[in-house]
Parts: C-alpha cells; structure tokens; sequence
C-alpha cells in the first residue's frame, strides 16, 4: 500500500472513452498528467516509487534508513530488546545529514512512543483509560485541523502565524506532560531501567546529531520562509475533505475507523501519525510547501500499517460472504490502480534531453571558450551549458536551492534586462562578467530576447537550426 500508494486520481482519465482514448492515453504521453501527479485537477499525493524515490537521492537515502531505523526502534520498545536502543541510536544521530526530514519525523515518532511507554509504567493497569485519552486526543487534533478550514481565508490568513502558535502551544503542553510522566515514572522506582533505555538511545542520539544540526541545520534553516504557519500544506482548490479522499483514496476511506478500532498496540504504534499530519496541516518546515509530503510520507507509511491490518480483519470477518475474494481483489485494484498506471507511464517515458543543436552548441562552447568564461542563458533545469561543457552560467534553474532560501530575483531581472536592451544595459554585462550569449527557443520563449540588437553589438559566432552563439565584445 506504501510504495504502491494512489488515490482515485485515475478517474479523471477514463470519461469519454467512448470518444476516443486520448484522455486515457495521455497518462503516457503527456509529461506530469498521471493518476498520481495531475496538478490541474489537484492530484498532488504523488507515488513513492516514481516521483519521491527515483528522482530525490536524499529520499532514497533517508528512507533506506528511516524505516529500518522504525523497526529496530519498534523491537527495543514494543518487544523490550533493549540493546537495540544503542543500534537505534547510533543509526538517528547519523540521520540529520542523511535526510533532515526523516530525521524530523522520526523526532516525532520517538516522542509519542516514549509518551506511551511512560504511561504503560505510570499507570499500569489502566491501558485501557490511557489509550480512550489518546484516541480522544488525536481526534480532537484531527478536529481542529479539519475545522480550520471554516475560518480560513475568511477570519484567518492561509499563511497565518495563528497556525504557527497553536502547534507551539499544543508541542509545549505536550512537553510538559511527558515530563511530569518521567518525573512520576522516576517516583515509581523506573528512573534506572529508563537511563538504560530511553536515557542511552537519547544521549547516543544527540551527541551525534547535535553538532550537525547547529552547524548546518539550524543555520540554514534560520530564515523567515522556513518555520512558518500555513494551513493544509498542498492543496490548492478543494475542500480539505475531498483534497483527501481524492489523493489518498482507499486509505484515506478506511483510516479513521481502523485507526480508532485498532487494539492498544497498533493504535500506538500508529499514533504518531496523527501528530505529524496535525502538525504538517498548519506549519510548513520549508518555504516549499509542497515539501511538507516528506513528513507526511513517514506518517502515512504508519497510516498504511493499521488501515492495512484493518482490511485483513474485514476479509477475516467476510469469510461466510460469498465472492469476498472478488471483494478484495476489487480494493487491491481501487488502492493501486493510480500507482500502476504511474509506474507504466514512468517505465515506458523517453525523453529527449538535448537536441543536435544544442550538442553542437554546448561542443562550440566547450573548444572555443576558457574555464572561467561565463554563458548567458535562460533558467531551464536540463541546461546543456552548465550540464554538459562545465561554464559558468549568470543564473541556473530556481528548482535547485530556492528552496533553500537563495533570492534569485535580482539575477532574473537582470537577465531579462540584457535580453531585452543589451545596449542599454552593457554595466549588467561586466557585473556578471559575461563572454558569450547563447539564444535559442528556450530564451526566446521565456525573455523578450532583442535578436536585432543582439546581433548589431556581438558577432555571431555559432548558428545551427535556430541556436546562436554570439560573442560579447566590449
């Protein structure tokens, strides 16, 4: 259900197919019009496999060791292997670089663990009352995270602060509970077997994970558009219910009654994931918001655990029903329709990246210009100066580390300028030391490239099929 995770975005592609399959068929032809990645109609729950694993590294690379690093904290906690506290935490500390999300996410999932076993050695004998409080805690999260939508954009700002002060406020009342837990687990004679859990998988944690995270993280992440409030992180036009039940499909269908059915040890296990959805629903931690999914990935791989759990319960108790198994193949189809038909599209894509022309260019560039020169160009991704010859280029894709909080405003602007009215705007060419322009259908469809006047100053130097080279002389 994890990797092979989709919503019902597949039914945007099967209408009028009586009129011909061309709106079926463009989930192979089209570039970004899958059942998992359809923008236009809102489908932003992309699949893992496709869109997180094969063309993020770091995903790749935090995944492989989050959801290990998951299941050896699980058998220290649940299963009581306490050595695995020191495996745990040699393997979290080293997590920061590694992918900081996912070492974020599993910050959240120790926190809500630790919660439980506090309360599993406080309150021995009342499992049964702490787990009704913490199905009623997370429902009133849920609550709240759905109910802000009445008030947003009307009373409260998407992007309000608002936001941001009530997951604080929530995260310091939290904070404080499991203190006065620890305090009283400590009165209860546990203060001893904690150090040698919890106390070692921490400390082993933080002096691994702290010099990297202030002298990388938190530096990088100091400015206004990291930490901030916006609510429901990537959903552009729908209401929040639908936003849901489209993206995540089956699942998002059957999570509430299995997660509020689950016996003590699933519902647990499973807790965290409401914490970091409400928390994810109204603070982003980048100032893509759209990024917010690298958290929620982590709780929904939980989510896909109970509601999997749940939907073998339900065929257990289906087993007097005649055709249950065409029942289940039927929602097996439903929960993964959307993820093969991604993962046929992404197995069949061919993409061209560089022309003939472009080739020839980037050849030009590389035998006739020196190391240090510099290439004006435009902003697109697959650049073939930058990728291809190793020149320097006056601005790359904003793709790359906008993200990260770099401004690329001033470069574009500039840009735009010496394309337009190079003559007026010779100072711009000296301040990024310009030697060559290239001008080719990417600048000219996204500049207002004067080719006239382009050509009046600098002598062409390359011409192939629409691609011009032209050297800046001054």
């Amino acid at each position: 259900m994890f990797f092979l995770n989709g919503g019902f975005g597949f039914a945007y592609f099967f209408p009028n197919l009586q009129n011909g399959t061309d709106n079926f068929t463009r989930i192979f032809t089209s570039f970004y019009e899958t059942p998992t990645n359809l923008v236009n109609q809102n489908i932003r729950w992309v699949n893992v496999i496709v869109d997180m694993l094969i063309p993020q590294r770091a995903t790749l690379f935090g995944w492989a060791v989050l959801f290990p690093l998951l299941y050896v904290l699980y058998r220290a906690v649940y299963e009581h292997c306490e050595r695995y506290f020191i495996i745990a935490g040699i393997f979290a500390g080293g997590l920061v670089m590694i992918h900081t999300h996912s070492f974020l996410a599993f910050g959240l999932i120790c926190g809500v663990w630790l919660c439980f076993a506090l309360c599993r050695r406080v309150f021995r004998g009342s499992s049964a009352h702490v787990q009704f409080t913490a199905k009623v805690a997370a429902l009133v999260l849920m609550l709240l995270a759905f109910g802000a939508q009445f008030v947003t954009p009307k009373l409260i700002s998407r992007e309000s602060s608002v936001f941001l002060y009530l997951v604080l406020v929530c995260a310091a009342a939290f904070v404080l509970f499991v203190l006065a837990l620890l305090t009283m687990a400590i009165r209860k004679g546990f203060g001893i077997q904690l150090v040698k859990t919890w106390g070692v998988f921490l400390l082993i944690t933080l002096l691994l994970a702290a010099p990297q995270l202030f002298t990388w993280t938190f530096s990088q992440a100091s400015g206004d558009s990291f930490m901030r409030g916006w609510y429901n992180w990537g959903n552009l036009q729908d209401g929040y219910l639908w936003f849901y039940l489209v993206n995540l499909g089956v699942t998002a269908l059957l999570f509430l009654p299995a997660f509020f059915t689950a016996d003590q040890r699933r519902f647990t296990v499973c807790a965290p994931a409401a914490v970091i959805w409400f928390i994810c629903e109204f603070v982003v931690f980048q100032p893509n918001t759209y990024d917010n999914n690298k958290l929620l990935y982590a709780a929904y791989f939980l989510v896909c655990g109970v509601v999997a759990s749940y939907m073998v319960e339900i065929y257990r108790r289906l087993r007097t029903l005649p055709g249950r198994r065409a029942l289940a193949v039927g929602a097996l189809v439903l929960c993964m329709l959307s993820a093969v038909l991604t993962i046929g599209r992404e197995s069949i894509a061919g993409y061209c990246l560089y022309g003939d022309s472009q080739l020839k260019a980037a050849e030009y560039i590389y035998e006739n210009s020196e190391p240090e020169d510099t290439v004006l160009t435009d902003m697109r991704h697959n650049n073939e100066i930058a990728a291809l010859t190793g020149r320097n280029i006056v601005c790359g894709s904003t793709s790359y580390v906008y993200f990260h909080g770099l401004d690329y405003t001033e470069r574009e602007t500039d840009m735009q300028s010496m394309f337009s009215a190079p003559q007026a705007n010779c100072a711009l060419f000296e301040k990024y030391s310009i030697d060559y322009i290239l001008v080719s259908a990417y600048e000219r469809n996204n500049f207002t490239v004067n080719e006239a006047e382009i050509k009046a100053l600098f002598p062409c130097v390359f011409d192939e099929n629409g691609v011009q080279i032209y050297k800046v002389t001054f």
